[in-house]
């Protein structure tokens, strides 16, 4: 008998594809009408009794255990959230428990029980929309009073479900500019909330309202929102309002260079404290971040000298059957400033910066590589996680390019692996 190692290569992807392709359709048989209500209905009975005796293997049924283990001692939030559940199966909306951000969403919910304003049983399904059946059942027990559509985001992004109790006092009549927002309005600011164009997130909508309430005009607000990410506005001090006005004289050479210009000011800043943008402007700004980004690839010609432990984040393999081809795709985590010098000279960006990062454990930076049956290997995508918000802040293909949608189907299987959120703009 054959032992593992004297499998070849291309024999083991072969069996791992089929196992694969097993449990997608044991997945599907469990989705069918026919079989998956009944099932559901036991996982869900055996995940809020912590058993763990049944004949079929299920990833809802850990997750699902996984959040009832999450309320602890609070008994009456985990009957809430089996109740939730329950009602869910009943009116033939038990597809939602199939996805991992489901989940997390309706037990945010149920943890929320003391501020219910109906029961969840008097809730009447309109859509068979998953983010819209979630939005009504939010407004059904929750809200009392008109809330921006944007401001809903919050339940559907985990780096802003620390906001979700402000979100619940502005929906039932406190106001704004007192509740936990992660954003502080001004009394203009608040005024504009129901202005937010819908396709704006939940905090990039705040941003949204603090930045017209400075003045700044939509074609700015449109082109920077994207670029800026959630950490970058937060610490809102006076040098980045400055920066920003700086930024809004010329609004399409902003866009272009905005990525380097914040990186410029954020190293500016760290070897100064007192740096300041007085008397600058853009232009200037630009031919500073470019001579500085020059400068950062020299660097990278060095030789690393740094080394750090491996995060308890999961690398991964998958095998994908793509045309006449075989594929495996890897997931792979970069752990000494060699690798990231490497990383950064052969996919033209400045990921080899990041060992300070790496070391204090504030990013973590993993490689997505590809390599198939015909020997063709290439990578994929840089990857930057930000521990401890276990968000997926970058990813970036060759000179800062978006990812391919297969290298993001990778990106979110991994994501999910590890409950890991992606963050909106990516």
């Amino acid at each position: 008998m054959k032992t593992l190692k004297h499998i070849s290569r291309i024999e083991r992807q072969k069996r791992m594809l089929e196992k694969q392709k097993m449990e997608m359709a044991f997945s599907r048989s469990l989705k069918t009408k026919r079989f998956g209500k009944d099932i559901m209905k036991t996982i869900i009975f055996d995940a809020f009794h912590g058993k763990k005796s049944f004949e079929y293997k299920s990833e809802v049924y850990n997750q699902l255990y996984r959040y009832f283990k999450q309320f602890g001692s609070n008994q009456k939030g985990k009957k809430m959230y089996y109740r939730i559940l329950a009602m869910l199966i009943r009116k033939n909306c038990w597809k939602l428990f199939y996805y991992n951000i489901h989940l997390n969403i309706l037990s945010q919910i149920a943890g929320n029980y003391n501020s219910f304003i109906q029961s969840p049983e008097s809730w009447i399904k309109k859509s068979n929309n998953a983010r819209r059946i979630l939005i009504t059942l939010v407004k059904h027990l929750l809200v009392k009073y008109d809330t921006p559509e944007f401001m809903y985001d919050c339940w559907f992004s985990a780096e802003c479900h620390q906001y979700i109790g402000g979100f619940i006092d502005a929906a039932q009549g406190s106001n704004i500019r007192k509740t936990n927002t992660g954003i502080k309005l001004s009394k203009r600011a608040a005024g504009l909330i129901f202005n937010v164009p819908s396709y704006f997130g939940y905090m990039q909508g705040l941003m949204w309202c603090s930045l017209k309430a400075r003045g700044f005009e939509n074609s700015f607000i449109s082109k920077i929102i994207p670029v800026m990410g959630l950490q970058r506005f937060l610490n809102d001090t006076e040098l980045k309002i400055q920066w920003l006005q700086i930024l809004s004289d010329n609004t399409s050479l902003a866009a272009q260079h905005f990525n380097v210009l914040h990186d410029y000011l954020m190293d500016c800043l760290e070897q100064n404290e007192n740096y300041s943008l007085k008397g600058r402007n853009i232009n200037a700004l630009v031919r500073q971040a470019k001579q500085w980004q020059k400068d950062i690839e020299l660097m990278n010609d060095g030789k690393g000298k740094f080394k750090w432990k491996r995060s308890e984040i999961k690398e991964t393999t998958t095998i994908k059957e793509l045309r006449d081809v075989i594929a495996e795709i890897k997931v792979i985590e970069l752990l000494t400033s060699v690798q990231l010098q490497r990383e950064g000279r052969h996919m033209k960006h400045c990921v080899g910066l990041y060992s300070k990062e790496c070391i204090y454990m504030e990013s973590r930076i993993f490689s997505i590589r590809y390599e198939d049956s015909r020997n063709k290997t290439k990578t994929l995508a840089t990857v930057e996680v930000e521990i401890k918000k276990r968000l997926i802040s970058q990813a970036k293909a060759k000179c800062n390019e978006s990812i391919s949608d297969l290298t993001m189907a990778v990106l979110k299987d991994w994501a999910e692996l590890n409950n890991l959120s992606i963050d909106n703009y990516l």
